[in-house]
């Protein structure tokens, strides 16, 4: 770690602390023009796409007319439609670092491309964002990356494992290294945590007295998860001095950390998770304490978001658009398949002084409830019943996060753990009466860990489906 990286992260961290979001905004939507501009001379494929609506480029002048003229893309009118070539600033194929995939989880992939100037930029990003919210810069660290093989990120200010999905590796680590380092960071999936802190507590281990950060990607999570989490890792979530147990979302088309929570976020957000009142304002309905969304920031100088089409709560479908003048595929008004609400500066900090935690936001705010698809009744979201599992600590341990809502058949299948102390049985009765009141009409079956009927899908390399129509 050089002396001139450590400069420069806290130049960044005073320069973003000195900027408005009004200044913020202004900014971005400058960057966003000059991008749609950029595209449009030097991507065939969007060429293409922008002339079917039958505009002119002279017509979009401003945000406003850029959102109601310029065409929404997704994957099935881009990367399953045009080669690469003609979806790529011209030449820039031959000047690649890496590739990323997307998920596939509907059996067609995606690609996101990063030339070797934006491959040293990212890890000076990286390196940013671990000083900014875990201090590594003045802490020992040691990252432990559990995501799938594949996914894999450089920081020159930390120690970096790849372990990928093998929780034996993660745990041997912790535990031949816990002298070591001053703190541990674990970059994982939720379900692939389960299965590791369920790993952890069969073998005795104990997270006591470590400092450790989670950061959790790939799929979403409530608060009862958070809070089964932090127990089984003696850490206080909302303190200010304590370790971070944050949510990063990423997108394979346009990056891997592309919103992230804030202890202020995840403040407002569990304060919500316990007073209705808040929770309503932010759904603008009454929920359960389940449904409140994540609540994450961004860089609007990386991307401009949008709800499109949003209803009267304000949610809509989730479009981002790149704004790096350096992207190799831009990517503008992209679809990612999420639910989002793009919180007015004005309106967060009313939600803040509400709530009795007036921290400061520097960074735009989104609200995200999770992916379109998962709509399991007209009023409830997969989310919620993800994390209702989680409300009771003691029958979570004997489960495995894995289950199967089958909605046709009205019946959700629940899966326990391997080394699980209860029976299929016993456990078939306090499920049924944990969700009788988010799922009526649903019937609860539990599953010993092997008979499981969708357990060959559970590979923590593929997101595991949770939701099919029947």
């Amino acid at each position: 770690m050089t002396v001139l990286g450590r400069l420069r992260r806290k130049l960044w961290a005073w320069q973003l602390s000195r900027v408005s979001p009004q200044t913020l905004q202004a900014l971005s939507h400058r960057a966003l023009l000059a991008a749609f501009r950029r595209t449009l001379a030097q991507v065939p494929a969007y060429q293409e796409l922008f002339a079917a609506t039958g505009h002119a480029a002279r017509e979009v002048t401003e945000v406003a007319s850029f959102q109601r003229l310029a065409p929404l893309l997704e994957k099935d009118n881009t990367f399953q439609r045009f080669p690469l070539d003609r979806l790529t600033v011209p030449g820039v194929l031959t000047e690649l670092a890496s590739v990323l995939t997307s998920s596939g989880q509907g059996g067609r992939f995606a690609f996101g491309l990063s030339t070797h100037a934006m491959a040293r930029r990212a890890t000076e990003d990286i390196e940013f964002a671990l000083q900014l919210n875990f201090g590594v810069d003045d802490r020992r660290t040691l990252l432990i990356n559990c995501l799938p093989m594949g996914v894999h990120f450089a920081a020159g200010n930390c120690t970096v494992a790849d372990v990928s999905v093998r929780e034996d590796m993660a745990l041997a680590l912790l535990e031949k290294f816990r002298a070591q380092y001053e703190q541990f960071i674990l970059v994982a999936d939720p379900l692939f945590l389960k299965r590791l802190l369920d790993e952890a507590r069969r073998r005795g281990f104990s997270f006591a007295g470590m400092r450790t950060h989670l950061v959790l990607g790939e799929e979403t999570f409530g608060e009862n998860f958070r809070s089964y989490v932090a127990r089984a890792l003696h850490m206080d979530p909302e303190a200010e001095n304590h370790a971070l147990l944050a949510s990063s979302m990423g997108v394979g088309e346009l990056g891997l950390n592309v919103f992230f929570e804030t202890r202020a976020g995840i403040r407002l957000r569990r304060r919500a998770f316990r007073e209705p009142a808040l929770r309503a304002a932010l759904l603008g309905r009454e929920t359960p304490p389940e449904a409140v969304p994540l609540v994450f920031s961004y860089n609007p100088l990386q991307f401009f978001v949008e709800a499109v089409s949003p209803g009267s709560d304000g949610f809509g479908r989730l479009a981002v658009s790149t704004l790096s003048r350096q992207a190799p595929l831009p990517l503008l008004r992209y679809l990612t398949g999420d639910v989002v609400r793009v919180v007015e500066p004005a309106l967060l900090s009313s939600w803040a002084d509400r709530s009795r935690a007036p921290e400061a936001f520097p960074l735009p705010v989104v609200l995200i409830r999770g992916r379109e698809a998962d709509v399991v009744t007209a009023s409830t979201h997969l989310s919620e019943v993800k994390d209702a599992l989680y409300r009771d600590p003691e029958l979570a341990d004997q489960l495995s996060g894995a289950f199967r809502l089958t909605r046709g058949a009205c019946t959700l299948d629940v899966q326990l753990q391997k080394f699980a102390t209860a029976t299929a049985e016993g456990l078939t009765a306090p499920l049924n009466a944990l969700f009788a009141a988010l799922l009526p009409g649903f019937s609860v079956r539990a599953w010993p860990y092997a008979q499981f009927p969708h357990g060959l899908e559970l590979d923590y390399e593929r997101k595991f489906k949770y939701l099919t129509a029947g």
